[in-house]
């Protein structure tokens, strides 16, 4: 989670590559995340800040990245 002011695109869009909210983004730093997870048997989500008990109050505004991994055999 950050403190900025969320994602300026969709959701859904955020993992795709060569979309970004950002005026000068190449939009693959989550897209190239996800490949990583991808190949660690792992999940990476765009998740709503609402969704979570955030220690401070300043990231109830951000961006949530949620990063899941999947231990081996599940």
């Amino acid at each position: 989670a950050d403190n900025g002011t969320g994602f300026k695109i969709n959701p859904e869009d955020a993992l795709k590559p060569f979309i970004s909210g950002k005026q000068n983004g190449m939009g693959l730093g989550l897209h190239l995340a996800q490949e990583i997870m991808k190949m660690s048997n792992g999940i990476i989500s765009v998740r709503n800040p609402v969704e979570f008990d955030l220690p401070q109050p300043q990231f109830e505004t951000g961006a949530v990245v949620a990063l899941t991994f999947m231990l081996e055999g599940n």
